[in-house]
């Protein structure tokens, strides 16, 4: 990674951008693997643990033991491919918090760059997420999701721009999905997004 990762603002943003976490051309090529053998589940498994021992490393590492003061556990691994038909079939296309265990966060490592395809994730900060939570407006249910919350923010008085960060091939995105509402934005027509998602808690056991 190209700098150190200050905890002090993850802790207070509970949102975090790593970047360079992987090289390029190492992106380039798990992206060219996963497109030759998309059905092959041993090489897709190979993929994600070869990117989980290039990143879950130094400052990263440094600060996960922080955040759960000690060990933690990875889990939930994937690789996803987003086209621009994904709200059609991903209920992560609409506004959501995650339920689970406590302080849990998630990594998404972009393999290619938000400049490219569009496909953004999209968050509300922890102060509105809370009042549009309360508000009965993030329900658990996936099929009662909103695709846009911006109509909801403004009848509640609240400021309705959300947060981005401008991810580059081989950067991660690191966040507390379970403080902060966040959806994944669907491509452009023509494009893909392809990450590489990891779910990280305390030791579990």
């Amino acid at each position: 990674m190209e700098h150190h990762l200050d905890t002090k603002l993850f802790n207070s943003a509970q949102s975090i951008q790593l970047r360079s976490a992987l090289p390029s051309d190492l992106c380039d090529e798990f992206i060219t693997s996963y497109k030759q053998n998309s059905d092959n589940q041993t090489l897709i498994e190979e993929i994600i643990q070869s990117c989980r021992q290039a990143i879950f490393k130094g400052d990263l590492d440094e600060l996960l033991r922080e955040h759960f003061e000690g060990d933690y556990h990875i889990f939930c691994t994937s690789y996803d491919r987003v086209d621009s038909q994904a709200e059609d079939y991903s209920f992560n296309t609409y506004w959501h918090l995650d339920y689970g265990l406590r302080k849990s966060l998630k990594l998404f490592v972009y393999l290619n760059p938000v400049s490219e395809h569009g496909g953004n994730t999209l968050m509300i900060d922890q102060k509105r997420t809370e009042i549009v939570r309360d508000a009965g407006a993030l329900p658990i249910e996936q099929d009662k999701r909103h695709r846009d919350v911006a109509g909801i923010l403004q009848k509640l008085g609240l400021d309705t721009q959300v947060l981005a960060y401008d991810l580059k091939a081989g950067d991660a995105l690191l966040f507390s999905p379970f403080i902060l509402a966040h959806k994944c934005q669907p491509p452009r027509q023509g494009h893909e997004r392809h990450t590489i998602c990891y779910t990280i808690t305390p030791p579990i056991g």
